[in-house]
């Protein structure tokens, strides 16, 4: 008997059909737009425990595909809307796309490259010494696909972000991390959100 699980590579594309149901098991997968021109927009990364319902491909122009290393368990709507929380996880995924789409509508590029930067702290961060550091290598073309800039304004806005002390970058193999520090003060908008991820369906 097929497992239910598929494994990926980083950058492989992962096809979903309009009647099947994806959730993430290990790893990180990217959620694009592609439009008439060619520009993609990233949409979201999707972490473990994660669901996405598929579309119909012939009126969608969504993607995706791994992050890095990424195991999912695609299962048919039939079979996902009997196990138990299915209906919570949907919610939780409606909260997620609303906090992005938040974010990528403020009217200050640095905002909403902090907020971006903020909701993958909460989604995938993890305590360090020098704050909360974002455990998915995520590429400077990538942000700039999410916040809707040029790579080298990101990468300029990057380094003037670290300047200020407001990101830390780690390396990480051949690439790098990033850390969000600690901010003095109340409440900050600009600090992660909570992760919205449920208990996963996978039994």
């Amino acid at each position: 008997m097929a497992s239910p699980h598929h494994r990926y590579k980083a950058g492989e594309r992962i096809l979903l059909g309009p009647e099947s149901v994806l959730e993430v098991v290990s790893g990180a997968v990217a959620l694009t737009v592609l439009h008439e021109d060619g520009a993609e927009v990233l949409l979201g990364l999707l972490g473990p425990g994660q669901v996405l319902v598929g579309h119909p491909q012939e009126t969608s122009c969504l993607q995706l595909y791994a992050l890095g290393t990424a195991t999912v368990w695609v299962q048919p709507w039939s079979k996902a809307v009997l196990q138990p929380g299915f209906a919570d996880r949907l919610r939780d995924r409606l909260r997620s796309l609303e906090a992005w789409a938040a974010m990528q509508a403020r009217p200050s590029l640095e905002r909403r490259l902090l907020g971006i930067l903020g909701l993958l702290a909460g989604q995938f961060g993890r305590p360090a010494s020098q704050g909360v550091e974002i455990e998915v290598g995520i590429t400077h073309h990538q942000l700039a696909s999410a916040v809707g800039a040029t790579r080298s304004t990101v990468t300029r806005l990057l380094g003037r972000l670290r300047r200020r002390g407001l990101l830390i970058a780690v390396r990480h193999g051949r690439g790098e991390r990033y850390c969000l520090p600690p901010r003095e003060g109340a409440e900050d908008p600009e600090r992660c959100e909570p992760a919205l991820v449920g208990r996963p369906l996978i039994p």
